[in-house]
């Protein structure tokens, strides 16, 4: 409702790509070994960059994408790729691949994959459950943030989704030394 009422915010602040996929790893790594499925995920060194954006929109995209590729995969595995190019001084493409052996699509199911309450098939979701807005409102946060998302699908053999954004690079914060904080908290108490 809040993209379609143009009220959705996009935020501008410093994060790290790779924490960002680490996070993601982490919670669906077991949702994938728990079903037997192999899971990797592979973070190119020019994408472990901190950047400018939304880290909390690209977090609801990545675990759409992963959650989806595990629901619609029974064996074989899940793999992600995240891959950065980097323009001048400032600016980096940023691309996230995740590609699985799970059940696919045909062009006509490809074709319904975006629209609002659509699932490739009725029987996709009288099997696999869901309401059909993850994708949509991926694409849509996707184009908020100056990305997309284009998938390519083979029935029975699997589905690749990519996710592209252009980012600004940031800037990794400060690291404090915990031993000049307390040097500064003990300096204010008795002070």
């Amino acid at each position: 409702a809040k993209i379609e009422a143009g009220r959705m915010d996009i935020e501008m602040v410093d994060f790290n790509v790779c924490d960002i996929v680490r996070s993601a790893e982490a919670i669906f790594s077991t949702r994938a070994h728990d079903k037997g499925l192999s899971f990797a995920v592979e973070v190119s060194n020019d994408a472990d960059v901190w950047c400018i954006g939304d880290p909390t929109r690209l977090r609801q995209i990545l675990y759409n994408l992963m959650s989806n590729a595990i629901k619609f995969t029974n064996e074989g595995e899940v793999k992600v790729m995240v891959t950065g190019n980097v323009h001048g001084e400032n600016e980096i493409n940023l691309q996230f691949k995740v590609s699985d052996t799970g059940i696919g699509m045909d062009e006509e199911g490809v074709s319904r994959l975006f629209q609002r309450f659509s699932q490739a098939d009725t029987d996709t979701t009288r099997k696999f459950g869901g309401s059909g807005l993850g994708l949509a409102i991926c694409k849509e946060l996707a184009h908020l943030m100056g990305g997309d998302i284009i998938v390519e699908s083979v029935k029975g053999k699997g589905t690749t989704f990519t996710f592209s954004l252009q980012a600004a690079i940031g800037q990794e914060p400060e690291q404090t030394n915990a031993a000049d904080f307390n040097q500064a908290f003990e300096t204010e108490e008795n002070g």
